[in-house]
């Protein structure tokens, strides 16, 4: 999956690629239905639910749940209603 190969190609340190890893899960967990029946789209918000998370993340970052919820409403991340 191309959201994976972007969380594991950055230069973050192991610890906080998992911390990254986890906020992405988790992030994404909360809003995939939103997403449902349109696999383009699901491809295409976790690319950038990916990007947001990388751009949250800091390397001495310690909260995934802070940084869940930072990456898709602070970066940019188009929610559909």
């Amino acid at each position: 999956m191309k959201a994976a190969k972007i969380l594991a190609g950055c230069t973050y340190g192991p610890e906080t690629l998992k911390i990254i890893g986890k906020a992405f899960d988790d992030a994404w967990a909360d809003i995939a239905e939103l997403f449902a029946g349109d696999a383009d789209r699901v491809v295409a918000a976790r690319e950038r639910l990916a990007h947001a998370a990388l751009i949250a993340a800091t390397e001495d970052c310690q909260d995934s749940e802070l940084l869940k919820h930072m990456a898709p409403t602070d970066h940019g991340l188009e929610l559909p209603r």
